[in-house]
């Protein structure tokens, strides 16, 4: 397991894919918070860091989709056969390639979170909402891109074809974050939606407030869409995007579920894998 890692982690240092998006996260987390910083000086706001800062969530799952399966392509068939032929196990060759992937979405997320913020405390008084808050935001954000790294290891370690994992991995998180986006429009929708009325010159001035007919009552189906907005990683990519801190706590715990549900489930499908 040792050299695996150690193969692993060489090919990961020296992945330039994954040090260019490194790279374009820690400009984009920087010019986002510069940009907060220009607005509120130029006029006169007292914007919140966290109002921008959590931007890069939504980029994560996007750029993991695409770097795990590059991390991974050496891998397929031949490169995974000759491992076992060595002597290694199944499960210690795909927890390899988990870890590696783990590691990756951690660079990721730290290239972002880390010029954030330095320019955001620096510039700014920091985050208005409390600090063991903030950092609790971080950290959900962290247990996020696991839950990416495990969805996109498992693709790439269960379908030969390279050019269909790397397709099906970006239109995969894609789907998720615009399903998660659906999810919490829907539960934003108000109960009631402002009315006008025309009158004879023409003008249009506010009559009572009616029933939204997009709003979801209180009910089972609202459950359900707010089950899948906290606990899916499209859904929580966008909650965080939008500094959402509600049910941080089920949000955190349903990613490491997730992380370790996703692994499992891997690691069962790629030991019953043909290698031949």
């Amino acid at each position: 397991m040792r050299n695996l890692l150690a193969a692993d982690f060489a090919r990961l240092w020296r992945s330039k894919s994954l040090w260019i998006s490194a790279g374009f996260l820690a400009i984009f987390s920087a010019r986002i918070v510069l940009n907060l910083w220009e607005e509120a000086r130029d006029y006169d706001l007292h914007a919140s860091l966290e109002s921008r800062f959590f931007t890069y969530a939504l980029l994560i799952g996007l750029l993991i989709a695409v770097i795990c399966p590059l991390l991974l392509g050496p891998e397929h068939t031949a490169g995974l056969r000759n491992k076992t032929v060595l002597g290694y196990s199944r499960a210690a060759v795909y927890l390899s390639a988990l870890l590696t992937c783990a590691a990756a979405s951690i660079i990721l997320c730290a290239s972002a979170i880390l010029p954030g913020l330095a320019i955001g405390i620096l510039l700014s008084s920091g985050f208005k909402m409390p600090v063991p808050l903030a950092v609790l935001m971080i950290l959900g954000t962290l247990l996020l891109s696991l839950v990416w790294s495990a969805l996109f290891t498992l693709i790439p370690m269960l379908i030969p074809n390279r050019a269909v994992t790397s397709t099906a991995a970006i239109l995969l998180s894609l789907g998720l974050l615009l399903w998660g986006m659906n999810c919490n429009g829907m539960l934003e929708q108000p109960p009631t939606t402002q009315a006008y009325t025309i009158t004879v010159n023409g003008e249009a001035t506010p009559a009572d407030p009616v029933p939204n007919p997009d709003y979801l009552s209180e009910g089972p189906v609202r459950e359900m869409v707010q089950f899948q907005a906290d606990c899916l990683p499209g859904g929580q990519a966008y909650q965080y995007w939008v500094a959402n801190t509600e049910r941080l706590p089920r949000k955190m715990a349903a990613s490491a579920v997730l992380f370790v549900g996703i692994g499992a489930a891997g690691l069962l499908f790629f030991r019953r894998r043909d290698l031949k």
